[in-house]
């Protein structure tokens, strides 16, 4: 069983390694941990069309970050609002085939979620089985 974010734990539970319960558990727990991380400006934006350098490029000394790559040429960056609008309006006037934000309120898989990947660790000294 495989899984991604919080399809990840949903394996855990579907492939038996850990139980129901526990499966919940765990994805309540990194639901509480990630809105508790939340500063409340923060969102993502899907970006199709450029190369990873020029997102790298984009994303640089902004508070924002590649969240999810995709084949392609086609991104999602977690950030802050404000970054992520200006990268959105960037992006397009370099090229990008398409530029918008996504109804996503956490910046997920970006460094604005360290707090939340601490606190989620250490729940109970563990995270995965």
């Amino acid at each position: 069983m495989a899984g991604y974010s919080v399809g990840e734990v949903a394996a855990w539970g579907v492939g038996r390694l850990i139980d129901g319960f526990r499966t919940l558990d765990f994805v309540a727990a990194r639901t509480k941990a990630m809105d508790a991380a939340n500063q409340g400006d923060e969102g993502t934006l899907f970006v199709r069309g450029l190369d990873l350098a020029a997102i790298d490029s984009l994303c640089a000394n902004r508070e924002a970050a590649i969240a999810i790559v995709n084949p392609g040429d086609a991104y999602v960056l977690g950030g802050r609002r404000p970054a992520l609008a200006g990268i959105a309006a960037e992006a397009l006037r370099s090229g990008a085939a398409r530029a918008v934000t996504i109804p996503v309120e956490v910046a997920s898989h970006t460094s604005l979620m360290k707090d939340a990947s601490t606190a989620f660790f250490a729940r109970d000294g563990q995270c995965a089985p």
